[in-house]
């Protein structure tokens, strides 16, 4: 009774109350996977974060460029418009506000590409560091942790249909404003035009007018912001089918009775949807004769 007693006190001495510990403490062999799967997720959780933190640095540095491009096509407008009509004072005090307006222009355009460039190289360094701890976490997670893995690859996909449909509302929105311009202004056209018929002058507003319809149907043409919104909208809505699918145990699921094989089988077809549209986005990079002899030697394969 003595050394039972003595072993007791003992023991409440250095942990307090030693059943709840038994129980908030189970065996290692219980805890490691477990914890692992849960590091897993929450690392590919701050992968997919770090991913759209760098899209969105790689944006912004877009838009900066567009900045500069933009400046100097109003500079060389500037420049026309002092040819055709020699600088006199109130044209000088437009030609000064003009050039303080594009150098501001220019040199915040350039630091803020410089700042983006260093939080891209910082982002790129902690992906590196995350994709050392998702592998870590990979190999110290057990066989029984898979199903669990295969649901948080099906939360990822909620994610993922969520950045496709933005994406496709951004292009849609982009497309939209475009097109809208190129309307409005193409009738501006028509208008002055005729009015310059009995205005002098008036040729050349016509002729900037024109240009810049030129200019947003070149950049229509080039970017094709409706074909990627299209693209996007498509596989968002492919994977939506999948995702609630699988979940529901319907269509292609039916008679997959095992919940693995089920979510194994979602997995394969997600990632086929997602190279679908890495491909098509990659189709859209490549001029008209690149998808023509990419598109012959995919017919000559098959």
């Amino acid at each position: 009774m003595t050394r039972s007693s003595t072993k007791r006190g003992t023991t409440l001495v250095n942990t307090g109350e030693p059943d709840a510990t038994d129980d908030a403490n189970p065996p290692n062999s219980t805890e490691g996977p477990t914890t692992a799967a849960y590091d897993l997720a929450d690392t590919r959780f701050r992968l997919h974060e770090n991913q759209s933190a760098i899209e969105k640095e790689e944006n912004g540095k877009r838009y900066s460029s567009w900045a500069i491009t933009s400046t100097f096509v109003f500079l060389i407008l500037i420049a026309a418009l002092n040819y055709i009509d020699p600088p006199h004072t109130p044209l000088l005090w437009i030609n000064i506000g003009t050039g303080i307006v594009a150098i501001t222009a220019i040199i915040w355009s350039g630091l803020n590409v410089t700042h983006r460039n260093a939080s891209i190289t910082r982002l790129h360094s902690s992906r590196r560091k995350l994709r050392d701890a998702e592998k870590n976490a990979r190999i110290r997670v057990s066989d029984r942790d898979l199903t669990r893995i295969l649901w948080n690859y099906h939360s990822d996909i909620a994610a993922a249909i969520d950045d496709y449909r933005a994406s496709a509302r951004s292009y849609r929105t982009i497309h939209n404003r475009f097109q809208t311009f190129i309307i409005v202004v193409s009738l501006l056209v028509t208008a002055v035009t005729t009015a310059s018929a009995q205005f002098s002058g008036l040729e050349w507003i016509a002729a900037v007018l024109s240009f810049l319809v030129a200019v947003s149907t070149g950049i229509l043409g080039y970017f094709k912001f409706r074909d990627r919104g299209v693209n996007l909208q498509r596989a968002a809505d492919d994977l939506e089918y999948e995702y609630n699918s699988v979940e529901l145990g319907i269509n292609s699921y039916r008679n997959e009775e095992n919940t693995d094989k089920r979510l194994k089988l979602f997995a394969e077809k997600s990632e086929s949807i997602k190279i679908e549209q890495r491909k098509r986005e990659q189709q859209m990079e490549q001029g008209p004769e690149q998808q023509t002899t990419s598109g012959g030697s995919e017919g000559s394969g098959q």
